[in-house]
């Protein structure tokens, strides 16, 4: 059962970590699913013995870093893009009624 949970857990960060540093087809990173990896190696240290609960302590606090690069970069980006000038759409042109 520790076994299964710990490779569980270990699944779930890798998942976690890279959808939050993935950035999609946009530009914007999702940091929020590196904060829910965080409790993901938190159980697989509680699971893993002693010699390897440190990789996975520094597997939790790698996870904390990309969440806050990802707010960073998601700031900077979001500077880049208000810097462009919005175009909005013309109102749709109002066409005459016709009884058919």
């Amino acid at each position: 059962m520790k076994r299964g949970l710990l490779v569980l857990a270990g699944f779930g960060y890798v998942m976690f970590v890279f959808a939050g540093m993935d950035t999609g087809l946009g530009v914007f990173r999702t940091p929020a699913y590196c904060w829910v990896a965080i409790p993901c190696a938190l159980i697989a240290a509680v699971c893993s013995a002693k010699r390897r609960r440190w990789y996975w302590i520094i597997a939790g606090a790698a996870a904390v870093v990309c969440s806050i690069y990802g707010y960073q970069q998601n700031s900077k980006w979001r500077e880049r893009v208000e810097h462009f000038p919005v175009k909005q759409a013309p109102p749709p042109a109002e066409q005459p009624e016709s009884n058919r």
